[in-house]
């Protein structure tokens, strides 16, 4: 992915909407919106911006300091 891109940021105001509408099970729903969700609170936090390279920056975190389970991390991925 280009760098410029990567740092554009980014604005989805609807994703919890379109998050619910897909057809895949509750349980792997709710695993989307709770990492989304705790991503939005981090940036909020840290003072990020919303964009590739702090989602990347995030997992890359948590992957470092909670040590997630394999399906966890590829979640969040």
């Amino acid at each position: 992915m280009n760098g410029d891109k990567a740092e554009r940021r980014v604005w989805f105001s609807g994703w919890a909407e379109v998050l619910a509408r897909e057809l895949w099970p509750p349980a792997r729903r709710e695993a989307f919106r709770r990492i989304i969700a705790w991503y939005l609170h981090e940036c909020k936090e840290r003072g990020w911006p919303v964009s590739v390279v702090s989602a990347r920056q995030f997992m890359e975190t948590v992957e470092r300091e909670q040590q997630p389970s394999a399906e966890r991390l590829a979640t969040g991925k």
